[in-house]
């Protein structure tokens, strides 16, 4: 079944990607699970802490200005006997496109989702995003407008991280509640096969075509995620810009952004953006990177070949 489009979670805080969190009171032993989330953005979903599947970019686009595409997940591996907690985490992504926008609700990540959780003896318990729901910051923002001529990338900030923050433990009281929306809104289910990455690229050179800046040569343009090992100072800056163009640090306004957090070090990775390109420059390192520093991958829907 579909969502209930009249229980749509808000954050309240457009640009920060949200996050979601809600306890579910004692599961009995053999408890089995769907969830049915529908975004306009992208979401990832989380059960006790682990994301479940290996989907990325997650639902695929549609006209938000009219609907959103559900995903269904069985979560039953991810339950546990006793408490539970159920997390989502959205990407701004597609809600601020500007011809998406509706006089009836925020550009801004929304969801709406339900969780039915069948006990062995058969009665169900259905759980959907409604003012119970906390949210919080996640340390991922947008850079960028989300337009044709500035998609931008994703800011990570590793100083805002919150270990454990779709797990049991977690101290939520600070977290605020979500706020409910009713937009008009169709809902109807995903229907083609998930984003994933798949073909993974390797660095075949790096270059320093000015001091102290880098230029990572993946050998090929694609469309899809970098990830980086970075170490610096806390509150280092590192900044990435994308290129289809040898000639050129930045194409189609594409960049991304690290903060490094209070350990000194960290790893940068693609969540709810994409870049296209062959060249990546690298600029706020405080040493020059090596290879090994880097990798890539090819993202697109997981189609197989019928032939």
């Amino acid at each position: 079944a579909s969502p209930d489009s009249t229980h749509l979670a808000y954050a309240g805080r457009p640009l920060a990607d949200p996050w979601f969190r809600r306890v579910v009171p004692a599961l009995a032993q053999g408890t089995r699970g769907t969830a049915t989330v529908a975004s306009i953005g992208y979401h990832e979903l989380y059960v006790n802490g682990r994301k479940v599947g290996d989907a990325v970019l997650a639902p695929h686009v549609t006209d938000h200005s009219r609907r959103a595409r559900a995903v269904t997940y069985d979560i039953t591996g991810y339950l546990q006997p006793g408490e539970n907690v159920l997390g989502l985490w959205l990407g701004t992504g597609w809600s601020i496109y500007p011809k998406f926008e509706t006089a009836d609700r925020p550009r801004a990540p929304l969801v709406l989702a339900q969780f039915d959780l069948t006990a062995p003896g058969g009665r169900t318990e259905r759980i959907v995003t409604d003012a119970s729901w906390k949210t919080h910051p996640s340390p991922s923002l947008l850079l960028g407008a989300w337009n044709f001529t500035n998609f931008g990338g994703e800011l990570y900030d590793a100083r805002r991280e919150v270990p454990g923050w779709a797990a049991l433990g977690l101290d939520d009281s600070a977290w605020q509640p979500a706020q409910v929306l009713t937009p008009r809104l169709t809902v109807s289910a995903e229907r083609l096969e998930p984003n994933r990455t798949l073909t993974e690229l390797r660095p075949t050179g790096i270059t320093e075509p000015e001091p102290g800046v880098y230029r990572v040569d993946f050998g090929r343009n694609f469309a899809g995620w970098i990830e980086a090992r970075l170490t610096g100072q806390p509150g280092d800056r590192i900044e990435f810009q994308f290129s289809e163009r040898p000639d050129t640090a930045l194409t189609h306004k594409l960049r991304s952004a690290s903060i490094v957090g209070p350990s000194g070090s960290g790893t940068f990775r693609n969540r709810f953006n994409y870049s296209s390109g062959r060249w990546v420059t690298v600029r706020g390192l405080r040493r020059a990177p090596t290879a090994g520093d880097f990798r890539g991958w090819l993202v697109r829907p997981a189609y197989a070949s019928a032939a």
